[in-house]
């Protein structure tokens, strides 16, 4: 007869299914939380590897130059600018003056002084054509490039974001702002060749600053740039604790992992689609140079997602025919596999 305080083979038997329920628990839920945290992962690091190259964050957003809304927002500040100035130095006055000084006769110089509105307007309409021309130009292109870089080492160094020749001031609110001062002065250079006389009311000075827009995630930007180390690695060692201690405590491991694997591919392939195709409100011009900005991002990480669950899938599927191949030609170790499988 056994003794009341040895355990019996009825109480071991519950005490080892209850601590295998327990793992069973804690393996799916830690496997689980491996599936969550791979989009987190890879959207981390294709940021992460962005942020982290100024040649690579230049390439990403150059493009962003060519956006309709952007050149009608640098257009419209630089053209602002010079419409003050045709204003204020009276084209059809002076023009009136310069035809009483010639002698030409009064009905001349009246007729000068009824067309100086159109001719006030045309010149107007000159000035905004020519910067027209120029944002649109390759120069302006390049400029952008530039200042993008730029841009990137204030972020990356945290410098001081107020430098006069920088194009691009990225401020802690999240508002991106157009150094009109110096775009002017690369507008002027651009136009002495082609218009010399538009070149004469362009101001090269004391223009007040273009906003380009204005979005809370261009502030987390800012703030990821400064800790990209922190950006790449802790959600990678996150995974990687969460998926190598899921997998110890589950019963069959290698099912768990090609389960877990499959279960990232598929969520990796849905995020991947979901990020490429969704589209920000483009109701206003601001909304409209936001989205730009936003298409090369949903690109990084759109691609990335996929490729990572297309090899990860291939992975699963070759490392399982392996597995089965290994039980098939050794069948005196099926119960031993059966086990780890």
């Amino acid at each position: 007869m056994s003794s009341p305080t040895e355990p019996t083979p009825q109480s071991q038997a519950r005490r080892a299914t209850g601590a295998s329920r327990v793992r069973a628990v804690a393996s799916a839920v830690l496997l689980t939380l491996a599936v969550i945290l791979a989009p987190i992962v890879v959207t981390s690091v294709s940021a992460g590897m962005v942020l982290s190259d100024t040649d690579r964050f230049a390439d990403t957003f150059a493009p962003v130059a060519a956006d309709p809304q952007l050149q009608a927002a640098v257009s419209q500040g630089l053209g602002d600018a010079a419409v003050n100035v045709v204003a204020q130095s009276n084209p059809a006055e002076s023009l009136e003056q310069y035809l009483k000084e010639s002698g030409a006769s009064q009905a001349v110089q009246l007729s000068a002084r009824y067309l100086g509105s159109y001719v006030l307007q045309a010149l107007e309409t000159a000035v905004r054509e020519n910067l027209d021309a120029f944002v649109s130009s390759e120069q302006f292109a390049q400029l952008w490039e530039g200042s993008l870089r730029t841009l990137h080492h204030t972020m990356t160094t945290a410098v001081g974001d107020q430098a006069d020749t920088a194009v691009l001031r990225l401020d802690e609110s999240g508002t991106l702002w157009l150094n009109s001062t110096v775009v002017a002065q690369a507008a002027v250079t651009f136009l002495e060749t082609r218009t010399p006389t538009i070149v004469e009311f362009i101001p090269t000075e004391g223009i007040a600053d273009v906003r380009i827009a204005q979005d809370p995630a261009f502030a987390q930007v800012r703030t990821a740039a400064r800790s990209v180390p922190l950006l790449i690695t802790v959600p990678l060692v996150a995974l990687a604790v969460v998926l190598v201690a899921g997998v110890l405590l589950a019963r069959r491991r290698w099912r768990a992992l090609a389960w877990t694997a499959g279960a990232a591919s598929l969520v990796m392939v849905l995020y991947g689609i979901a990020v490429g195709s969704f589209e920000l409100p483009h109701e206003t011009p601001e909304q409209a140079i936001i989205s730009a900005f936003m298409v090369p991002v949903q690109g990084l990480i759109a691609g990335p997602a996929v490729t990572f669950a297309l090899i990860t899938a291939c992975a699963t599927l070759v490392g399982t025919a392996g597995v089965l191949f290994v039980k098939k030609a050794t069948p005196r170790d099926t119960a031993a596999l059966d086990s780890e499988i």
